[in-house]
């Protein structure tokens, strides 16, 4: 083994393993707490659109306040949920019912899909063919085959 000295000065000596040796534990701060971000519905994002509106001196630390106490979040939406939120607001307000109850929106694809779907199963009707849901499933595959979607994986 391959064994030194190392002497402090003068003092004392001290016998130091190179082979073995350790670099001192390093002391890291405590991780911070994961604190999870509030989703916001595309209703409540247009509640908060009204809310600016009515009281236009209101900056995104108090919208967010608000919307913690308004909504019942654990936490208070970031400024940049809030700003997006104000951002959209002309999109919010020309949206549908279903739409302003969802969190994410829906791809493209998948609206053009529902509409597909659906002329399917009333063209079907009209002709009194009785659908299995191997036929919905095929048709939907040969729907999504056409507007070029990859299949899930």
């Amino acid at each position: 083994m391959s064994m030194s000295s190392i002497s402090s000065g003068g003092q004392h000596t001290v016998q130091f393993d190179r082979i073995h040796a350790r670099a001192p534990p390093i002391t890291l701060s405590p991780p911070r707490p994961y604190q999870k971000r509030p989703r916001l519905t595309k209703q409540q994002a247009l509640q908060i659109c009204e809310r600016r509106r009515q009281v236009l001196t209101a900056r995104y630390k108090e919208l967010a306040a608000w919307a913690q106490a308004e909504f019942s979040l654990a936490t208070p939406p970031f400024k940049q949920t809030i700003g997006r939120a104000l951002k959209s607001e002309s999109q919010l307000r020309c949206a549908t019912a279903d739409y302003l109850m969802r969190q994410r929106s829906r791809p493209s694809f998948q609206l053009v899909l529902d509409q597909c779907m659906i002329e399917f199963v009333v063209a079907s009707e009209s002709w009194g063919i009785s659908l299995s849901g191997s036929m919905l499933i095929a048709q939907a595959r040969k729907a999504l085959h056409r507007f070029n979607v990859p299949p899930a994986s």
